[in-house]
């Protein structure tokens, strides 16, 4: 393995991004986006929070600007949970292609 920090870092979240994915392996929409918490957490949330958060953080830190930033929840919303849970809009399948 490098020892390259950057470096690093790539292989710890893509080893996190996998694992992530891996959790909405075999189900089905439905329960992708059924709560699991009080609050109405659900993993497909969980995804499109991970998502944002490493685009609005990771993309300006490393020069790496968002090809299609129309795609990505807007930080200071009405809302300021909006990018924790899908919309109806938004498909499960989609969310996840945004974050692979």
């Amino acid at each position: 393995m490098s020892a390259d920090p950057k470096d690093v870092l790539k292989s710890y979240l893509q080893g996190a991004r996998d694992t992530l994915i891996w959790k909405l392996d075999g189900l089905s929409e439905r329960d992708q986006r059924l709560p699991r918490t009080p609050t109405g957490m659900n993993l497909l949330g969980i995804v499109k929070h991970a998502l944002n958060t490493e685009v609005v953080y990771f993309g300006p830190t490393f020069g790496r600007e968002w090809p299609t930033p129309e795609e990505i929840v807007p930080s200071g919303g009405s809302d300021p949970q909006a990018d924790w849970y899908a919309t109806a809009q938004e498909s499960a399948a989609g969310v996840v292609d945004l974050y692979r």
